[in-house]
């Protein structure tokens, strides 16, 4: 049997990044259902420890709450389809161990697997998101990205960047900014703007609204979800106008002492997946966070949490492509922002989500599937 391979994020202390692993492999399970396909367990050591670390972040209402996410994602990680070479802290091992399984391709993404800066936990280029020329076998990067790299660092990495770019035998990115990172280092092939792999997932029945009523969450009650870590005045205030309204007020994944429940510690990916269908109304900063509203239908407000121009935002390029821009975004940190826009979009989408915005949301989804049925023809001409 054949074998596949991924290189991705999936050792991160994050659901968006294991749901895009998972949603990756079952699509290529689903269109190349006689293949072996597994990710490949690659370690950066310098990522290990930056996850690591996290574990000693303050979190007043919840001493313990990094640890037991840190452990909580590490059992979960255990339950992937893994291969084990070994880590790679030195490329070129890794690349004659990877050129010695005999794998009938490669497939690098999603995730920022592209991203680099001087930051100390970041792999630095060369590394092995971005493979090697040496590589001898079919390579493909899925909707990778680059997003938030650092500008300054691309005249000291252009050149090593073009050659492994070139080794690729498809392209396809996720975001405006790494498709013009691409361009600016000279690639002359064609890139494929594709949908991130965490449509894919399918959400699982994991049982998951006992788990929130154990908890202490009321059924009979409206949830409003937070999925950022900021607590600043603007924040606050919109936490507040909904718990005056009679809304329990979660915090789905990163840690926010605004909130009554904090849950990130407590749910696996699966289960913070599924989690979104019993939320009544979602405030996310997090691209997945909005992906997951999205598949669940529920209804939310994707914000900024900086001056972010369009073409560097994740957020924006995904609602853009559901034509949700005026009703599910906004910059909340802008200058001039006010209190008011988002009760107004807030009642706007309480009004008017099943006539109008309900019918767009189908829509993205139809697109998003005719984007995936065009690359999986480009990837099935070279691998099957």
């Amino acid at each position: 049997m054949d074998k596949i391979r991924i290189i991705t994020y999936h050792r991160a202390v994050n659901n968006g990044a294991l749901l895009q692993a998972l949603g990756l492999i079952e699509h290529l399970q689903k269109m190349l259902p006689n293949k072996d396909i597994k990710i490949i367990d690659c370690r950066s050591l310098r990522m290990e420890l930056m996850e690591f670390l996290k574990i000693f972040k303050p979190s007043r209402k919840k001493p313990f709450f990094h640890l037991k996410r840190f452990i909580k994602f590490r059992k979960f990680q255990k339950t992937l389809p893994l291969e084990n070479i070994g880590h790679y802290s030195n490329l070129s091992i890794i690349i004659k161990k990877i050129n010695r399984q005999n794998y009938r391709a490669i497939f690098v993404g999603s995730d920022s697997i592209w991203k680099f800066s001087s930051s100390f936990f970041l792999p630095k280029i060369p590394n092995i998101y971005w493979l090697s020329p040496k590589i001898s076998t079919k390579t493909i990067s899925y909707a990778a990205s680059a997003y938030q790299y650092q500008e300054e660092l691309l005249p000291e990495y252009r050149g090593n960047l073009l050659k492994q770019i070139n080794a690729f035998d498809l392209v396809s990115v996720r975001d405006t900014e790494t498709k013009e990172l691409i361009l600016e280092i000279g690639y002359k092939k064609t890139i494929y703007q594709i949908p991130d792999p965490a449509f894919f997932y399918q959400v699982k029945d994991t049982g998951v609204r006992q788990k929130l009523i154990r908890f202490g969450l009321k059924p009979e009650k409206p949830i409003f979800a937070i999925i950022t870590g900021y607590t600043n005045d603007r924040i606050a205030e919109i936490t507040t106008y909904f718990r005056q309204r009679n809304y329990q007020v979660i915090a789905l994944s990163i840690y926010n002492p605004l909130a009554d429940f904090n849950l990130g510690d407590e749910l696996t990916p699966d289960e913070w997946a599924e989690a979104f269908k019993y939320v009544s109304f979602c405030l996310t900063d997090r691209f997945h966070g909005a992906i997951f509203c999205l598949k669940n239908q529920t209804s939310f407000i994707a914000i900024e949490t900086k001056a972010t121009p369009a073409n560097k935002s994740k957020k924006y390029q995904l609602l853009s492509d559901f034509e949700l821009i005026k009703e599910c975004y906004l910059n909340i940190f802008k200058e001039g922002y006010q209190f008011e826009e988002f009760i107004d979009r807030y009642k706007n989408i309480r009004l008017n989500w099943q006539k109008n915005i309900k019918p767009k949301i189908d829509y993205g989804f139809a697109i998003v599937e005719e984007k995936s049925k065009r690359f999986d023809q480009k990837i099935l001409k070279i691998i099957d």
